[in-house]
């Protein structure tokens, strides 16, 4: 079975299409004077909130949200390239020997 989550890893990693260098900059954040809609963390409901509170405590956590998945773009980029220069490094055998070691294929595995 963790053959199987291993393969279906690596078939989903290695599908994935790298980011494209020239991709577009994130919307700017709305004019303060328009309303912010957005969700508060847990409980924060029960502070009684101003709303000017909750246009800030909007407006940060969106902030964040947008730097995060920048990260995640920037962290994915950086395995696709990892595997990438790893992959280069095999023999095209070292390649057809480590796809048969992961999906598990036993009989031609047993090379020496």
């Amino acid at each position: 079975m963790q053959r199987f989550f291993t393969v279906a890893a690596l078939t989903a990693f290695t599908a994935l299409p790298a980011p494209a260098a020239d991709t577009p900059a994130p919307p700017a954040p709305p004019a303060a004077t328009s309303a912010i809609k957005g969700v508060l963390p847990r409980d924060w409901k029960k502070l009684g909130l101003s709303d000017d509170q909750k246009q800030k405590a909007y407006a940060i956590t969106a902030d964040a949200k947008a730097k995060l998945a920048k990260l995640e773009a920037e962290i994915a980029a950086i395995k696709d390239d990892e595997h990438k220069q790893l992959n280069a490094l095999l023999s095209d055998e070292q390649r057809k020997h480590l796809a048969q070691l992961l999906t598990g294929d036993k009989a031609e595995s047993k090379k020496p």
